[in-house]
């Protein structure tokens, strides 16, 4: 049996069982024929005839009955009695149909019980006849004789239909005994015959269920056992005897991934220990393996993979140290921090030295506890500063930690990036206490010197505080510019307006410029230009701006009687753009190398001793060096303490097609007259404020939400004999405008910011207006937006110029002057 297939033994089993099927169904298929027959015969023999026989005797009793009733009453039949008779002998009559049509179904014509009915049926025929004889005696009123024929032939008649009746019942009785004592032995053999078939047919199942235990069962049994020990831990199962057939070989597979199992779960372990303690180097073999066990292997290899490679991409520096502290595992960041501090994970005391651990020192306070600390390190090559976190690794429920895993972190440029923020921070605030110093001094010499001007009658003290104020203005001028300047270069909107310019024109202006503040010194200039393009795209203003700025402070820490020296060559062309150096040499007080590296920060100076012994914003190198980095230079400086500075820088310019070579050595220079050098180009004079205009017939409208600033512009336009009227809004100039007659106005001064309306939305309302002068009316804006956008802003809107405040009276009358040459 044992070398029988299972699938043999299985159809064995399942062929049986169809036989059993087939006889236990074959056996009540019998038994349900002749309990068929039974039931039949109890309800065409038995049941419905005794239903019948009960109808009948009932029909019967109740026409007795009534001929009774009728011969009592009045000894006569009554026309209602008879008619009661007779429905009840239809009545009779439809039964015996029935009953004769019942025995007919059930094929019993040649029965006793058939022949009974069909004489009984001949009887009540004849009873019927008998009744309707003494029925028609009495119709003809011959009620004697009617009663005579009932007494004589009707009644005996019915006795005789009575006792036939009783022999249907008694026949009726015993056929129903025999009924069911037939079902009865039935259901007798049923169960005897059935029991002995099931009984067969489990034990023959049973002996062929023990056979199959114990060829499938019982070695199913010893490999679960053998699984159930390998699940606890004993992987060096072996199965103590072998079967045949397929459950031999079932065996012997299974013996087969048992070792394999042994070795999988050996090299897991091996794994998973190596894990535990940090060596995420080592992996395990994928031969010997196939299918989903080289699939596990190679899924464990390619985990720690990963790990290890997610590891290598932070950029904090990860180590895994034992806890006998040797180092078993690190990433590439942590390797580069070993390189850089030539750092050496051998060394004996590595782990010490690394985390700078203290002879006794504990470094958890207990088993969970983490150790985080600041560390340094540092070389001949950099000096660097570090977060370091350890951590105690424990895995699953184990008391005892696994290892270490120490964490890090490079902390250098966020504590440099810190530091730098505390020292623009202290510079801001040392800038703002040096900006709240210089304001405050220029307006305290124009407070001061306006109450000292108030209480004097002295025309020429009055005079002298006058010039005082407005050079103190002028000062105060400077600063905000400054300031204004450096929040444009920071905000990126500082543009440069590019035009054609000499060079050397520039630099013999700035010269001129420094030559009367230095003269009081008794500093002189020299002056050295050497350049063979003079002429070039650059944004003249800027460029005197930082020239400027240069040689002022080359006149300010300059001693008496010292030299500054102004150079300018020409270096190389390339791409059609020119480079030019510019130098501004002096023999003043010098910077040390940190004062150097603090000059070009903005709100920073070299020397904070240098604020309260020469003053100053801080702002003016800073900005110089945005715009010269704006003009595609740089700029730099060399000094020595007590010994002088030289700043040196570049720009990077487009040269135009001109060649105007320009050669110049002006030694010992304190004065400069730029009409000789430039005769076919002259310099622009300044207005004279005491010049002359003729400005009369002239009308203008003052527009300003300022009360002061209508007043001031009123009295100096006044002063030019110009009429003039004023608006606090630019609604009001809108109304004054419409309601003056064409032409009226020559000038309309417009402000940018007023309440109720603006005035470019007024401009623009005067501008759309349906009348001749409404396009042509001259709008200048005066205001103290000075921006680039916001000259932009007043011209988009139709505005015809730009006026900034504080302004000069001469510059506004300038203006005005070059505006009635214009339309004359």
């Amino acid at each position: 049996m044992n070398n029988i297939t299972i699938k043999t033994k299985l159809n064995i089993i399942y062929a049986m069982t169809l036989v059993v099927a087939f006889a236990i169904g074959a056996l009540g298929m019998a038994h349900i024929f002749q309990l068929r027959t039974i039931v039949n015969y109890n309800e065409f023999i038995v049941a419905k005839p005794l239903v019948y026989i009960g109808t009948i005797t009932n029909d019967l009793g109740q026409a007795r009955v009534g001929l009774r009733d009728s011969i009592i009453a009045s000894d006569t039949i009554q026309k209602e009695a008879y008619d009661k008779l007779f429905q009840s002998i239809e009545d009779i009559e439809e039964q015996m149909a029935g009953y004769v049509e019942s025995l007919e179904r059930y094929g019993a014509e040649g029965g006793p019980e058939y022949e009974k009915v069909i004489e009984l049926q001949d009887m009540l025929t004849i009873w019927i006849t008998e009744i309707e004889s003494a029925g028609q005696l009495s119709a003809a009123g011959k009620n004697e004789e009617a009663l005579e024929w009932l007494y004589s032939r009707v009644m005996p008649q019915g006795d005789l239909i009575n006792t036939k009746i009783r022999e249907l019942l008694d026949l009726n009785e015993s056929q129903a005994i025999a009924s069911s004592n037939a079902a009865q032995e039935l259901f007798v053999r049923s169960l005897v015959s059935t029991g002995a078939v099931i009984a067969v047919s489990f034990l023959l199942i049973l002996s062929i269920g023990f056979v199959i235990i114990r060829s499938i069962l019982r070695p199913i049994r010893a490999m679960v056992e053998a699984g159930d020990q390998m699940a606890a831990g004993n992987t060096q199962v072996v199965i103590a005897k072998e079967s045949g057939g397929e459950i031999g070989q079932l065996e012997k597979s299974f013996a087969r991934v048992s070792r394999t199992v042994s070795k999988l779960i050996q090299d897991t372990e091996q794994i998973l220990n190596a894990a535990q303690y940090g060596r995420l180097r080592e992996r395990a073999g994928e031969e010997g393996y196939r299918g989903d066990y080289q699939r596990i292997i190679v899924g464990i290899n390619n985990t720690i993979d990963m790990m290890c490679h997610h590891f290598d991409n932070i950029p904090e520096g990860v180590a895994f140290f034992s806890m006998d502290k040797q180092l078993v595992y690190y990433n590439e960041t942590f390797a580069a921090y070993l390189i850089l501090h030539d750092l050496s994970p051998s060394e004996p005391d590595f782990f010490k030295s690394l985390v700078q651990e203290e002879d006794g020192k504990k470094l958890f306070e207990n088993d969970r506890d983490e150790f985080a600390k600041v560390v340094t390190l540092s070389d001949n090559k950099e000096y660097r500063i570090y977060g370091l976190v350890l951590h105690q690794i424990r895995l699953y429920n184990d008391k005892t930690p696994s290892c270490m895993m120490l964490m890090l972190n490079d902390l250098t440029e966020v504590i440099d990036a810190k530091n730098e923020a505390e020292i623009a921070n202290k510079a801001k605030s040392q800038f703002l206490s040096q900006m709240s110093h210089e304001i405050r001094t220029p307006m305290n010499s124009i407070i001061g010197m306006t109450q000292i001007a108030r209480r004097s009658d002295n025309q020429d003290k009055i005079r002298y505080c006058i010039d005082k104020i407005e050079s103190s203005s002028q000062h105060l001028l400077g600063i905000i510019n400054d300031i204004l300047d450096m929040s444009k270069i920071e905000a990126g909107k500082m543009d440069l307006i590019l035009e054609e310019a000499s060079l050397s024109r520039s630099l013999h202006f700035t010269v001129s410029m420094m030559l009367s503040r230095a003269k009081e010194l008794g500093i002189i200039f020299d002056l050295i230009v050497d350049i063979k393009k003079d002429r070039a795209v650059i944004d003249a203003l800027r460029l005197n701006q930082v020239l400027m700025n240069l040689m002022s402070n080359a006149v300010k820490f300059s001693p008496d009687g010292g030299k500054i020296t102004v150079k300018a060559e020409e270096q190389e062309t390339k791409d059609n753009r020119t480079t030019y150096l510019f130098s501004i040499h002096d023999e003043g007080i010098g910077m040390s190398e940190d004062q150097i590296d603090r000059l070009f920060r903005s709100f920073e100076q070299a020397n904070s001793s240098t604020v309260h012994r020469f003053g100053g914003t801080g702002l003016g190198l800073s900005i110089s060096k945005s715009l010269v980095e704006m003009m595609g230079g740089k700029i730099w400086v060399e000094s020595t303490p007590e010994q002088g500075s030289t700043f040196w820088f570049t720009i990077c310019v487009e040269a135009t097609e001109k060649i105007a070579p320009v050669k110049i050595l002006i030694k010992d220079a304190q004065e400069l007259d730029l009409s000789d050098l430039y005769e076919e180009e002259p310099m622009m004079e300044e207005p004279d404020r005491d010049k002359d205009y003729d400005f009369s017939g002239l009308h203008v409208l003052v527009t300003d939400d300022v009360d002061m600033n209508r007043e001031i512009m009123l009295e100096l336009l006044e002063e030019a004999s110009i009429k003039a009227d004023e608006a606090a809004n630019g609604e009001e100039a809108v109304d004054l405008f419409a309601a003056s007659p064409v032409g009226h106005y020559d000038i309309i001064f417009m402000d940018m910011q007023m309440p109720v309306m603006d005035g470019c939305t007024a401009t623009r309302i005067i501008r759309e207006m349906d009348r001749a002068d409404a396009r042509k009316v001259t709008i200048l804006a005066m205001t103290a937006n000075v921006f680039k956008e916001d000259v932009e802003k007043v011209l988009e809107a139709g505005m015809d110029g730009h006026i900034g405040k504080p302004f000069q009276i001469k510059d506004v009358l300038e203006n005005i002057q070059q505006l009635m040459e214009t339309r004359d």
